[in-house]
């Protein structure tokens, strides 16, 4: 089990646990407003690494032993997928058709699901925060795919600051996604219509009631915005 860091401040009325831990080749910083006890919400921390280390162990393209990475090399068959795995083809090939081709995480000819595993890990542990009777909650997955549900305190809703332009936006039970590169060397987004990386230092971000259509529409906004459709 991976370590968690985490701190504790015990309130009248709400206690919130600050708590950190690397996952998906980032950090994941994690908040939770609750009245539960400090135990309690470190249970509830260790069950989104859980989740985390199974979706990787399932769609990991980087791991030879990720059954996606087996099914590109053609060691497996779709239908011997696990079900969550064939879920998530299924899912990222709608929004492929919603996105009119701008999102398709086949577009090298084998499936990599990297940017996208992180907005759909957000809404498994949605799942798991309405299983544990937690409605207030940050989770921050490396600042490009961000959750934030109920509110941070009484009538406040969550504050996310870009760290680079230093504008805000408030959230309350959606999700903040950022796709593009940041920096001008930094090349990991194909254009599906060219089959070319594209270049420079560009970013876009969209609010989206879940994690999934964040990393589908942030691909296809950033695609569109820089005249790449």
């Amino acid at each position: 089990m991976t370590d968690i860091a985490h701190i504790f401040r015990k309130g009248v009325h709400q206690n919130i646990i600050y708590a950190w831990f690397p996952a998906m080749y980032t950090r994941v910083d994690v908040v939770l407003v609750s009245n539960q006890d400090e135990a309690f919400l470190l249970d509830v921390v260790s069950k989104f690494i859980l989740e985390i280390d199974t979706l990787e162990q399932l769609a990991n393209c980087f791991s030879p032993e990720s059954e996606l990475s087996k099914y590109n090399t053609g060691q497996l068959e779709l239908e011997q997928l696990d079900k969550e795995l064939r879920e998530i083809l299924l899912i990222c090939e709608k929004w492929r058709i919603k996105t009119d081709g701008m999102f398709d995480v086949n577009v090298e000819s084998r499936y990599n699901l990297s940017g996208f595993l992180k907005g759909y890990a957000l809404d498994k542990i949605r799942l798991l925060l309405a299983d544990s009777g937690i409605e207030n909650a940050l989770v921050n997955m490396g600042n490009s795919s961000v959750m934030a549900l109920g509110m941070r305190s009484e009538g406040k809703r969550w504050t996310i600051v870009n760290p680079e332009t230093g504008q805000s936006v408030e959230l309350h039970d959606e999700c903040l996604t950022t796709s593009g590169n940041d920096t001008s060397e930094r090349r990991h987004i194909i254009n599906p219509k060219t089959k070319q990386f594209v270049t420079g230092k560009r970013v876009v971000s969209v609010i989206t009631p879940t994690g999934s259509e964040g990393e589908a529409r942030s691909i296809e906004k950033f695609l569109k915005t820089n005249n790449y459709g």
